[in-house]
C-alpha cells in the first residue's frame, strides 16, 4: 500500500474510511450498511478466522475470508496488522 493511502487511514476514521471505499471502490456501490459486517470480516481475518461466517445487512451468510475478498478489504487487513489490533 502506498504511503498517501497509509496517511489517509491514519487521518480517518476506521468507519468513514471503509464507507468510503465500500461506496467509492466498487461499482455499483455498496450500502453503508455492510460497514459492520466489513469489520467483523476484517477483525476475523486479523485473528486467522477465515471460516468464520457472518450474516450480511442482505441475508446472505458468507464466511469472513469470503467477505474480506469480496468487498477488496485486503488492505484494511494488512494497515490493521501493522498499526494495532482490529477495526475500531
Amino acid at each position: 500500500m502506498g504511503i498517501e493511502n497509509q496517511e489517509m487511514i491514519e487521518k480517518l476514521k476506521a468507519d468513514q474510511f471503509l464507507i468510503w471505499h465500500l461506496r467509492y471502490n466498487h461499482f455499483p456501490p455498496i450500502s453503508t450498511d455492510f460497514v459492520e459486517s466489513a469489520k467483523q470480516a476484517v477483525n476475523n481475518v486479523l485473528q486467522e478466522e477465515y471460516d468464520t461466517e457472518i450474516i450480511l445487512p442482505n441475508g446472505k451468510v458468507l464466511k469472513s475470508g469470503e467477505i474480506v475478498e469480496e468487498l477488496h478489504l485486503w488492505e484494511f487487513v494488512e494497515s490493521q496488522r501493522y498499526s494495532y489490533d482490529g477495526v475500531t
